[in-house]
């Protein structure tokens, strides 16, 4: 897998909480989790979209599959 980056996520901590480190395992862990989930909607919005007869995945697609699939978390 593991098509993200690992840095964008230790930027994100400092973000959220700059006091903060986070080990390699951990970041492993929340590109892996962050990928999983975007597979995920990425899939769902693939249905949605042929389910419409479209060729086309659109941003309501998008955002209807992450509606379904935190649903169902």
């Amino acid at each position: 897998m593991a098509e993200l980056a690992i840095a964008p996520f230790k930027r994100m901590l400092r973000k959220v909480a700059p006091d903060m480190k986070i080990s390699d395992p951990a970041k492993r862990e929340i590109r892996n989790m962050a990928e999983r989930f975007a597979m995920d909607v990425l899939r769902g919005a693939i249905e949605i979209t042929k389910i419409s007869k479209r060729r086309t995945v659109m941003v309501g697609d998008i955002r209807a599959a992450k509606r379904q699939l935190v649903k169902t978390i």
